[in-house]
Parts: structure tokens; C-alpha cells; sequence
């Protein structure tokens, strides 16, 4: 198990082969030299030539697993098509020193099972609590197919920062939103903390965790997965923990207290948190208690008044998740999470999961004095020549330890 890697703000770690400090990908264009374009193009390049390959490992997994071999065989093909076109390209990523073309017969994208187990029971344990939360806020006015459609418009614009807080007056919007998103986040979150057992210091830091709180937390995806990593502890391979978690007396609770904040709190806790904290509290953590919490605001002002007064110990937390919010308001929560940093004590841990990396970047980058470390647990985890680029294959996501 390696130490994590203490990426300490200003540091400027190199590309190999390069004299371009990587810190610089980060900026925009109009701000680096010839030669820095140059090297950014390059890594862009070589990120997208990933994706492609795996876009094709992931539609030959799925072809396979229906069946569909006609399918499963065109993608094989367009695979070695693609490759034999790189081969032709002596800066593509086939020329890269340690590359290794995938067969995907053997891939793991094509044999799902070789998934680790505790991840596969993970997924199986939030599903179930999924299951059951869906059947208690199902709502018979409604199809599954309303909800979808009617979630599509929220969906779109909490991606462009566009939302309204009209648009989450909408139950059936909420719903389709939990239904759609719930498992989806849940995993995203246990998967990354999953990442971090690589490392440690920041294990050790995990495992201690007793107060979590999750910032503009939706229907509470994001807390059950790190309920699940909290479970399994520090012996991942031991997937019965899950069971006995399930069965054992509430005094086994893994977490005193989690802390959920959102803009819209007043209709995620009647439509589904009132329905989701039965599920997991006393048995898996002793108190759960929701907050309005407005991110594009500082904490003195409006209904974040009584977040910095009393309602909410910040100095308490151990673990502070945020999911997709920074991209949702767009460089608006600068004072917000200011006020935040410095009430939170030394060595608390926040994890940032966004759908790219800029507004990640602007994070690490506002907010450097507050900032111990940070280690990326994304798809860049094992390599660190694309951690500046914005893009991932997926979600980018960050661990932080506060200073």
C-alpha cells in the first residue's frame, strides 16, 4: 500500500519527457506559451484516443452480456480498425511507453465478473436500499416514464447551471431525478473512496470517520455509499461484513451522525429523505439531520444564517461530499466554501466529484492556503501526466485534506 501522494498546492510536477510544468494545462489557452499549447494538445490527444478504445470495450460488454454477439463481433472489429490506424500515428497512444492493446475477449469491460467482489456486493447493497426507498416514495398518480421525461428538463439544466428553484418545486421532477440518479451517484462515491485504499494515510484518515456531511446532497445518494465503503472498514474482501451490518443490532452504527445540506431541503426530505433516513438510521448511523444550504452564498447571509450560528458543528466533520454542485453554480460558491474551510478542523477530508475537472482545478487553486493535499481518484489516479486536463473517462473526483 503506497502513500498518498502529498500533491501540495504550487508544486509543479513535470511531464515526462518535458520541460512544460503540468500546472499549466490548467489555465486557459490564451495564457500559455507555443510550446505549452503544444504539450496540452498532445495529452488531449492521447485522452481521447482512451476513450475511444474504451468506448469500444464498453459496447463490446454490453453486446456480450445480452448476447448479442453480431454486435459484440462489429465492435471487435472497429477496435482493430482503430488500433491499425494508430499504428500508423508515431505520437498516438500506441507509441506511448508502457501501452498494451486490449483484447476483448479478456477485457475486464467484457468479462464483468472479474469486477471485484466487494465492489460487486457493494452495488448490491445500495441497490437494495434503493429498491426499498423507491417503493416507499413510489407514487401512484405517475409512471416511471412521466418521471423520466418530466427529470430530463431539471437534469439539463443543473447541468448547464441553469436550474431554478422553481424547477425542483416539481414532485414528479424529484422523483424522476431520484430515480434515475440515486444508485448512479451512490456508486460514484463508493467507488472513489474505494480508490483511496491505495493509500495509507488517507485509509487511516477514512477509517476514522464518524461525521459526514453532504453539501447540496439531492435525495442523500452520495452518504450511502460512503456508508457502504465505512462498513467493509479496512477488509474490503470481507463482503459478509454487508450482511452482518444488516442483521447486527444498531449499536454496530459505523457513524454518529451524518449532515445533509441542499437548497431545496424543505422538498428532498418530504419527497424522499424522510422515507431514506429509516432505512439507515439508528442502524447504521445514530442521527441524521437536514439543513437548507445555499452554496452562492456566504454563511452569514440568508438561509445559511443559521448553518454558521449553531445548527451545524463544522469543526466536527470528519468527511464533507460534494457532488456535481461546483458545476451546478459555476464559480458562485467561492464564499461559501471560504467560510466553510476555516471552520473545519486540520485533516478533514473533502471529496469533489464533478462531471470534468475545471471546476476542480478552480477549487485547488482558490482555496490553496486552506489545502494540506489532494489526490486525484479518478480515472488519472495512475496517471499523473493527465491529471491538468479537464477531462476524464468519467466523473472527475478529488480528495482533499484540509490544512
Amino acid at each position: 500500500m503506497e502513500e498518498a501522494s502529498s500533491t501540495e498546492n504550487g508544486e509543479n510536477k513535470r511531464q515526462k519527457g518535458s520541460d512544460i510544468p503540468l500546472l499549466y494545462f490548467a489555465r486557459s489557452n490564451n495564457e500559455l506559451t507555443p510550446a505549452e499549447k503544444l504539450a496540452k494538445r498532445n495529452l488531449k490527444k492521447i485522452l481521447k484516443q482512451k476513450q475511444r478504445i474504451r468506448k469500444y470495450e464498453i459496447r463490446y460488454q454490453q453486446a456480450a452480456g445480452r448476447g448479442d454477439m453480431d454486435v459484440a463481433e462489429r465492435a471487435e472489429k472497429e477496435l482493430e480498425d482503430y488500433y491499425n490506424r494508430l499504428s500508423k500515428d508515431p505520437e498516438s497512444i500506441m507509441h506511448q511507453s508502457g501501452f498494451q492493446r486490449i483484447n476483448l475477449q479478456q477485457s475486464e469491460y467484457a468479462q464483468p465478473e472479474q469486477e471485484p467482489l466487494h465492489i460487486q456486493e457493494g452495488r448490491r447493497w445500495m441497490w437494495r436500499i434503493w429498491n426499498q426507498l423507491i417503493l416507499q416514495i413510489k407514487d401512484p398518480a405517475s409512471t416511471k416514464r412521466d418521471q423520466t421525461v418530466i427529470a430530463q428538463e431539471l437534469l439539463m439544466n443543473m447541468t448547464k447551471g441553469t436550474q431554478t428553484e422553481s424547477m425542483f418545486d416539481n414532485d414528479q421532477a424529484l422523483l424522476g431525478y431520484t430515480r434515475q440518479k440515486f444508485n448512479e451517484r451512490a456508486m460514484l462515491a463508493y467507488t472513489s473512496l474505494d480508490r483511496a485504499r491505495k493509500y495509507s494515510a488517507l485509509l487511516d484518515r477514512l477509517m476514522k470517520t464518524r461525521q459526514i456531511s453532504s453539501i447540496g446532497c439531492g435525495p442523500g445518494c452520495e452518504v450511502i455509499g460512503a456508508l457502504c465503503f465505512l462498513i467493509l472498514g479496512e477488509n474490503p474482501q470481507d463482503v459478509q461484513l454487508l450482511e452482518k451490518a444488516n442483521s447486527g443490532p444498531s449499536s454496530t452504527a459505523v457513524l454518529d451522525r451524518i449532515v445533509l445540506m441542499d437548497y431545496v431541503m424543505p422538498q428532498w426530505k418530504r419527497l424522499v429523505v424522510d422515507s431514506l433516513v429509516p432505512l439507515i438510521s439508528p442502524h447504521f448511523v445514530s442521527q441524521v439531520s437536514s439543513h437548507s444550504a445555499d452554496v452562492r452564498l456566504p454563511l452569514g447571509q440568508g438561509m445559511n444564517k443559521s448553518l454558521g450560528e449553531n445548527d451545524v458543528d463544522f469543526a466536527g466533520l470528519d468527511l464533507v461530499m460534494v457532488s456535481y454542485l461546483l458545476t451546478e453554480t459555476r464559480g458562485k460558491w467561492k464564499e461559501f466554501f471560504g467560510d466553510i474551510l476555516k471552520k473545519l478542523k486540520s485533516g478533514t477530508l473533502i471529496l469533489l466529484s464533478e462531471p470534468t475537472a475545471w471546476q476542480l482545478h478552480s477549487f485547488l487553486e482558490h482555496y490553496a492556503k486552506y489545502i494540506a493535499s489532494h489526490q486525484w481518484l479518478d480515472s488519472s489516479q495512475d496517471e499523473p501526466e493527465l491529471q491538468p486536463l479537464e477531462a476524464r473517462m468519467g466523473p472527475a473526483v478529488v480528495l482533499i485534506t484540509v490544512k
